[in-house]
């Protein structure tokens, strides 16, 4: 995620990306400070790529309102409109990439609570969340794939504390579903 917008002239993809990253596609990637930097001092590369460019991609009508401002020499209202909306995006994302840490820290949560509950229920112990894969593991065979779920969500949230990179939404529904599945089991106990 984190891709804003796309478009093609001469042979030449250009993104416009939330933050500094580079993707697998050959192009010129820029963050929203670059482009807005490029287009304040009338880059001719920039300007002539989203003039006479296509689009590839653009949800949120920034290169279209662009090329609309450069076809109508309104190009100083145009800016003025790209950065409001550039700052609407920047502020949207932030929010997106919350909730996405909200909903990492309840599904452990809710994980950890579901299988300390089996595992009280069962044993009448308490394990600290690193132990429980291994002890469910070894202690309660019928509850093996609910530890592997949980070994996974773990791996997810120690990547995310190492990288700082929030998982994709698809690896999110995959957790989710984990720790339904876990939650299901240790209602059924």
């Amino acid at each position: 995620m984190g891709t804003i917008a796309v478009w093609e002239h001469k042979g030449r993809k250009y993104f416009l990306m939330e933050k500094e990253e580079k993707g697998p596609e050959e192009g010129e990637y820029l963050t929203t400070n670059e482009f807005i930097k490029k287009i304040a001092s009338f880059d001719e590369k920039i300007m002539e790529s989203l003039e006479k460019g296509s689009v590839v991609y653009d949800p949120y009508g920034i290169v279209n309102s662009l090329k609309e401002g450069i076809r109508k020499n309104l190009f100083l209202s145009t800016y003025k409109t790209i950065i409001a909306r550039l700052a609407v995006i920047i502020l949207e994302v932030e929010g997106i990439e919350k909730l996405k840490e909200d909903i990492l820290i309840n599904l452990y949560q809710a994980a950890t609570d579901a299988l300390q509950a089996i595992i009280i229920k069962k044993k009448g112990v308490i394990k600290v969340p690193k132990e429980i894969p291994n002890f469910v593991k070894k202690n309660l065979p019928e509850f093996y794939e609910d530890a592997v779920f949980y070994e996974k969500i773990l791996q997810t949230i120690k990547k995310y504390e190492i990288e700082r990179k929030m998982p994709p939404g698809e690896v999110l529904d995959e957790l989710i579903y984990m720790a339904s599945e876990i939650f299901e089991d240790a209602l059924r106990v």
